[in-house]
């Protein structure tokens, strides 16, 4: 997991109702998937790819884009029900689990 998805986690949980059960909740999910750190590397495909995003006239929000950026450097599958991330050039690997 990215660290941006670790700081939407955190967001959610400090917006829910059983904020304390959820933050247990996201300490215990660190312990099995540690999230893999933000490098230039993965600001370097970030930038590329809003770029190229911008000039086909699509976006996406940038921590949803920053994620993704974070999958496609680490090798990963980026497992999302999320349509936002449609947008994303071929290359970036996607499944949805639903």
């Amino acid at each position: 997991m990215s660290e941006a998805t670790l700081g939407e986690l955190y967001f959610g949980a400090a917006n829910s109702e059983r904020k304390e059960y959820n933050f247990e909740r996201i300490e215990i999910l660190k312990k099995a998937v540690i999230p893999i750190a933000i490098d230039d590397n993965i600001w370097n495909l970030f930038g590329k790819t809003k770029a190229i995003l911008r000039k086909k006239g699509k976006s996406i929000m940038d921590l949803d884009l920053l994620i993704a950026c974070t999958a496609k450097k680490g090798d990963c599958t980026l497992v999302t029900n999320d349509g936002d991330f449609d947008v994303l050039p071929v290359d970036f690997r996607m499944d949805n689990w639903t």
